[in-house]
C-alpha cells in the first residue's frame, strides 16, 4: 500500500483527503479491506470505498476535522486487510490548525427617537463595536430619509481605533412634517454589513417671529474714570420668544458691562454700563449694540449709542486736602505732580495738608512714627487727579470724644457679644461679665448693631455660630450716656437670617471666611468669624434678614485662601457684597503671576516690584518692604488709572532731596527686607468705596525676602 503524501493539514471545521494505491503480489488477487486508526477526538477519517474490489487497486482516505478539534499533531494509520495475506499498513502525519473566528461589526444609535424642526438641526450619536479580530475602518451611511431631510455623519468612516460618529439630520423649512424610520448602516472589508434604525420626527416650525433692539438715550455722556449707563429694549414680534443675546463693541480704554446680556422671553430689556478709564481717549465715539437670537426670521439686530468721553475739571488752587486724626498726623509729607519732582508740604493751622495736582495723575508720599526712637512707616501713593481727594478724605474720621455705655442680657456663659457703634467695637464674654463700654465714638446719629454667636470648639479648632442679632437705628446720647440693656431675650432680638455660600476655585486650600455687616449710617460689624481655616467649599453664612434692611445695609463676604500654613506671604484673598442673605457663590482668583523685587538705584535705600497685571488683578497694588529687626515699613500704593499699560513698576521715590527729609524715614541698607506684593481687582464701581450689592473683588499675594 502506498499513500499519495505522508502528511495531510486540516484547518479546525475543515477536511482533507489522502490518495491510495494497493500493489498484489504472488497469487493473491482477491478484495482488500481499508480502516484508519488512531484518531483522536474531534477528527474522522473513512476510506472511500471502504473494500477495494478484487481487479481493483486505488482508494481515498477523506479526514474531517470538527470546529472543536484541538489543534496540534497527531499520528493516522491506514490499515489494509486481504484474505490470506498479511495486513499492510502506511501512516498520515495529521496536522490539525486554529481557525480565527470571522469577524463582524455591530452599531447602536444613542437614542431610537430623534425629533428635528423644520428649518433647523439635530444629533444622534453612533456607537461602533467590532468583534472577532476585526479591527478596519467603517463606512457609514443614512439610509430612508424623507424629502427635505439631510444627513451629514462626522465622521463619515470611522477610522481604525475609533469607535463614535455624529449624525447631525437638517430639516429644510419645506420638509414635511411627520415621522419616518431611518437606517445607519455600516460596510467593512471582510465582514457582514451591520444596521441600526431610529424613529425621525420632523415638526413643524413655530409661527415666524423676530425681534428687535433699541437704545435709550441714544446719546450718553461719561468723564473720564466714571461709569455711566443705557438702556437696551428687546421688541419681541410674531410670537417670537426666545432668548436674545447682546453684545457691545468699545473703544480703548472703555469697558461695557451688561446686566444680563442674555435677555430671556420673559424679559424686554437690559442696562448697559460703559465705564471710562481715567486714560481712555476724549472725544465722541459710536459704540455699535448687536444682538442675536436662534429660532426668529432675522437672527440678528442692532442699535447704537454715541458716548462722548470728557476730561474731568481741574480742582482749583489748593482744592485737595488730605486730613489725619491726632497722633496719625504724618511728621513728613510730600507731593508729586505728575512725573515731576517732589515737594514738602506743611499742615496748615488746623492740620490739614493741602496742595495742588494739575497733572492727570500724581504721588503722595506720608511719614509716620512709629513711637519712639527710629521706627517709621513711609507709605506713597500714586494715583490719579481724580482720586486724590477721596484719599485724602477717607484717613480721618473725627471722634467725638464720647463715651458710650451699657449691658447685655440673654445670654449664655460660653456665648460672645459683639457691640458695634459710631465706629468703636467691644467684646462682652459673660462668663467674665455683661458690661460693655465705648470710649471716642464718632460723633452724629449713628447705627448700633449687636451680635451674640454661640462659640464651638474642636480640638485646635474654633468656631462661632451667629445665633441673634439688634440693630438700633439713629442712635445719638450724649458723652457718658448709658444705652438700654441689649436684651438676646427680649423682643427687641431677631434671629438671624441664613444662607449657603460656595467657595470655587479653592484648589483644595484651608480658607478662612468672614462676614460683616454694614448700613450707611455708620455701622460696621463683625458677624461671625470662621477662623479656623478648612478645605471644606461649602458653608453657612448669617446675616440681617431682608425684612429688617434699610437703605444702604450692605453684608461682606471675605474669603481668605492660604496655599500653605507654614508660608502666610502666598495666598488669595475674595470679597463679595450681598444686600440680603440669599446662597452665593465666591470665587477665589488664580494664583499671583511673578512678581520681581530688586532694589532701584538712588540716593536713599529703594526697592522696586515689577509685575505684568492680570485680568482679574487689574485695579489696585501693593508693594510693602518691612524690616522687623528696626520695625521700619515702607508701603507703595498705586492704581491702574496711575500706571496705565499692563507692565506695572511700583518703586519707592528718591526723597532723599525733599526739604525735612531724614533717613530713619526709608529702609537701612544692608537689612534684610520680608516684602509681600498684593494686587486687586473688582467688578462694580472704579475705586475701592462705592461698591454695591454682587459686585466682587478677588485679591492675590505673594512675596519673599531681600536685603538691600
Amino acid at each position: 500500500m502506498a499513500l499519495g503524501s505522508g502528511t495531510l493539514s486540516v484547518a479546525q471545521g475543515q477536511s482533507g483527503t489522502v490518495s491510495v494505491t494497493l500493489t498484489r503480489g504472488g497469487s493473491f488477487a482477491g478484495a482488500v479491506d481499508l480502516t484508519v486508526e488512531g484518531a483522536p477526538a474531534g477528527i474522522t477519517a473513512t476510506a472511500t470505498p471502504g473494500q477495494v474490489a478484487a481487479g481493483a487497486s486505488t482508494a481515498t482516505i477523506t479526514v474531517q476535522a470538527a470546529a472543536t478539534a484541538a489543534a496540534g499533531t497527531t499520528t493516522l494509520t491506514v490499515r489494509a486487510k486481504g484474505t490470506g495475506v498479511p495486513d499492510a499498513t502506511a501512516t498520515i502525519a495529521l496536522t490539525v490548525t486554529a481557525v480565527t473566528p470571522p469577524g463582524g461589526i455591530a452599531l447602536a444609535l444613542s437614542s431610537a427617537t430623534v425629533s428635528v424642526v423644520q428649518g433647523q438641526t439635530a444629533t444622534l450619536g453612533v456607537t461602533l463595536t467590532r468583534s472577532g479580530g476585526f479591527a478596519g475602518a467603517v463606512a457609514l451611511a443614512v439610509e430612508g430619509l424623507p424629502a427635505g431631510v439631510t444627513a451629514v455623519l462626522t465622521p463619515e468612516s470611522v477610522a481604525t481605533g475609533a469607535t463614535t460618529s455624529t449624525i447631525t439630520l437638517s430639516a429644510a423649512a419645506t420638509a414635511v412634517a411627520g415621522t419616518a424610520t431611518i437606517t445607519v448602516r455600516g460596510t467593512g472589508t471582510g465582514v457582514t454589513a451591520a444596521t441600526a434604525t431610529a424613529t425621525l420626527t420632523v415638526t413643524a416650525a413655530p409661527p415666524a417671529g423676530g425681534f428687535s433692539i433699541a437704545v435709550s438715550p441714544i446719546a450718553a455722556s461719561v468723564q473720564q474714570g466714571q461709569s455711566t449707563t443705557v438702556t437696551v429694549t428687546v421688541t419681541r414680534t410674531g410670537g417670537f420668544t426666545g432668548t436674545v443675546n447682546l453684545a457691545a463693541t468699545v473703544p480703548a480704554g472703555v469697558t461695557a458691562a451688561f446686566s444680563t446680556a442674555a435677555v430671556s422671553g420673559t424679559s424686554t430689556s437690559s442696562t448697559l454700563t460703559l465705564t471710562a478709564s481715567a486714560t481712555a481717549a476724549v472725544g465722541t465715539a459710536t459704540i455699535p449694540v448687536s444682538a442675536t437670537a436662534t429660532g426668529a426670521a432675522n437672527s440678528s439686530a442692532s442699535a447704537s449709542v454715541a458716548l462722548s468721553v470728557t476730561a474731568p475739571p481741574l480742582p482749583p488752587s489748593g482744592n485737595i486736602a488730605w486730613t489725619f486724626c491726632g497722633t496719625d498726623r504724618p511728621v513728613f509729607f510730600a507731593v508729586q505732580d505728575g512725573t515731576g519732582g517732589w515737594s514738602r508740604v506743611t499742615a496748615g493751622s488746623d492740620g490739614v495738608f493741602r496742595f495742588d495736582i494739575s497733572s492727570a495723575r500724581g504721588g503722595v508720599a506720608t511719614v509716620q512714627a512709629n513711637g519712639s526712637g527710629t521706627s517709621h512707616t513711609l507709605n506713597v501713593y500714586y494715583l490719579t487727579r481724580e482720586e486724590m481727594a477721596p484719599y485724602g478724605a477717607s484717613f480721618c474720621d473725627e471722634p467725638s470724644g464720647r463715651t458710650i455705655s451699657g449691658t447685655v442680657a440673654g445670654v449664655g456663659s460660653t456665648d460672645l457679644v459683639s457691640v458695634s457703634l459710631g465706629g468703636k467695637a467691644a467684646q462682652v464674654v459673660p462668663s467674665q461679665g455683661t458690661a460693655w463700654t465705648l470710649a471716642n465714638v464718632r460723633s452724629g446719629s449713628r447705627d448700633l448693631v449687636a451680635t451674640r454667636s454661640a462659640l464651638s470648639l474642636s480640638g485646635l479648632n474654633v468656631s462661632y455660630a451667629l445665633t441673634g442679632m439688634i440693630l438700633r437705628r439713629n442712635v445719638a446720647v450724649g458723652s457718658g450716656g448709658a444705652q438700654p440693656v441689649l436684651d438676646f431675650g427680649g423682643s427687641e432680638a431677631f434671629t438671624p437670617a441664613s444662607a449657603s455660600v460656595t467657595l470655587a476655585n479653592a484648589s483644595g486650600e484651608l480658607v478662612t471666611l468672614v462676614s460683616l455687616f454694614s448700613t450707611a449710617n455708620g455701622a460696621s460689624a463683625l458677624l461671625a468669624p470662621d477662623i479656623a481655616a478648612s478645605a471644606t467649599t461649602t458653608r453657612t453664612w448669617r446675616g440681617v434678614p431682608s425684612t429688617r434692611l434699610a437703605s444702604g445695609d450692605l453684608h461682606t463676604l471675605v474669603a481668605s485662601a492660604t496655599a500653605s500654613a507654614s508660608n502666610s506671604l502666598v495666598g488669595r484673598q475674595a470679597t463679595l457684597y450681598s444686600r440680603s442673605v440669599v446662597d452665593r457663590t465666591l470665587t477665589l482668583g488664580p494664583a499671583l503671576s511673578a512678581v520681581s523685587t530688586t532694589t532701584a538705584a538712588g540716593g536713599m535705600v529703594r526697592l522696586r516690584s515689577q509685575y505684568t497685571v492680570q485680568s482679574q488683578y487689574n485695579r489696585f497694588f501693593i508693594a510693602q518692604y518691612q524690616q522687623s529687626t528696626n520695625g521700619r515699613i515702607v508701603q507703595v500704593t498705586a492704581t491702574s488709572g496711575y500706571l496705565g499699560g499692563t507692565a506695572y513698576d511700583l518703586t519707592v521715590p528718591d526723597l532723599s532731596g525733599v526739604s525735612g527729609w531724614l533717613a530713619a524715614y526709608g529702609l537701612a541698607s544692608g537689612t534684610a527686607v520680608t516684602w509681600t506684593f498684593s494686587a486687586s481687582g473688582w467688578t462694580g464701581g472704579t475705586t475701592l468705596d462705592n461698591f454695591g450689592d454682587g459686585n466682587t473683588v478677588q485679591s492675590a499675594t505673594t512675596g519673599g525676602q531681600i536685603t538691600p
